[in-house]
């Protein structure tokens, strides 16, 4: 009985030690610094150099220095040209206003990310970036943002043509989650096709988590090509499954750490807020509530007006309230 005991004692001990560990781990972590004269650089190089691919790289380290105003302005100043770096730099400014704009601010740069798309379809009508772009504005915006069913529905439709799995995967993430059933068929025949391309494969792996399917989400994220730029948000998508599930905290928080060492940029938004945030989810889950109190607050720091943060730190400062009580 007393050797029992003693086993009881250490399992607690280790679990305490392991939790420690993890405290610490999280409270020394190191972001990248983020460098102001690399911004300077790369708008030298574009001054220099004004092509299409010199721009989306200044607009990226623009927008990775916080300063999206920025980063619209030299892509509004450029002149506009033919060309998928041009029209991938824009989507990036675009994107980066977006993630930071008031509710009517939102509004106004949804209907220039229409525009965008539009003119980007006249002048390559196979651009499948484009259509995707398109499909999902008009399914998803409103009316007073220019929504319009039967323009999404065109440019989906045109999508399936160039690229049924893509365009499978498209109408899943349209879908979902006003029709989950729906939705998951579309992802399991999509992810059927070897040609998959990286995003689809993040967004199932999204639509998996949402439903609770930790393994099929892993898989579709083992398929991401280490190589491509989707790549990035692979130890994201890791950790926003356990933090919505409660499932493989460990797993998911090792992931988010590593992601936080990392680029936290994608397609212009800056996802250093949104890690910290599923990060303070996985420390709630765990009962961890003062660390939970920590990254809540950091989430703020790197995205003041991320809602869901907001809500969840003042449901956890409750949860501290009551405890010291």
């Amino acid at each position: 009985m007393t050797q029992y005991r003693y086993i009881i004692a250490l399992k607690i001990l280790l679990c305490s030690i392991g939790a420690a560990y993890a405290n610490d781990a999280y409270l020394a972590l190191e972001e990248p610094v983020v460098n102001r004269d690399q911004a300077a650089d790369a708008r030298q190089l574009y001054a220099h150099d004004p092509s299409g691919k010199n721009l989306h790289v200044a607009v990226q380290a623009l927008v990775r220095s916080q300063r999206a105003k920025d980063a619209w302005a030299l892509v509004d100043a450029h002149q506009p040209v033919l060309g998928k770096a041009y029209f991938e730099a824009r989507l990036a400014a675009i994107n980066a206003r977006l993630a930071d704009a008031s509710m009517l601010g939102k509004l106004k740069w949804a209907r220039r990310l229409d525009t965008t798309c539009r003119d980007r379809l006249t002048q390559a009508p196979e651009d499948e970036t484009a259509l995707e772009c398109l499909a999902k504005f008009h399914a998803q915006a409103p009316g007073i943002a220019g929504g319009n069913d039967t323009r999404g529905k065109a440019a989906l439709k045109a999508l399936m043509q160039l690229n049924l799995p893509r365009g499978l995967m498209v109408e899943a993430e349209i879908t979902f989650p006003n029709d989950a059933q729906k939705a998951l068929m579309l992802v399991d025949q999509a992810l059927a096709y070897d040609t998959v391309y990286d995003e689809g494969l993040m967004q199932a792996a999204m639509i998996y988590g949402s439903v609770g399917d930790v393994g099929a989400a892993e898989n579709a994220l083992d398929r991401v090509d280490v190589a491509s730029p989707v790549a990035v948000m692979r130890h994201y998508q890791l950790g926003k499954i356990s933090a919505q599930t409660g499932a493989r905290l460990e797993t998911g928080e090792a992931a988010l750490m590593t992601f936080l060492k990392g680029d936290t940029l994608y397609y212009g938004v800056d996802f250093r807020g949104p890690a910290h945030w599923r990060l303070g989810q996985i420390f709630a889950h765990g009962e961890r509530y003062a660390l939970a109190k920590i990254a809540f607050e950091r989430a703020l720091e790197h995205a003041p007006k991320l809602s869901a943060a907001q809500k969840d730190l003042k449901a956890i400062r409750e949860k501290l309230r009551d405890r010291s009580s």
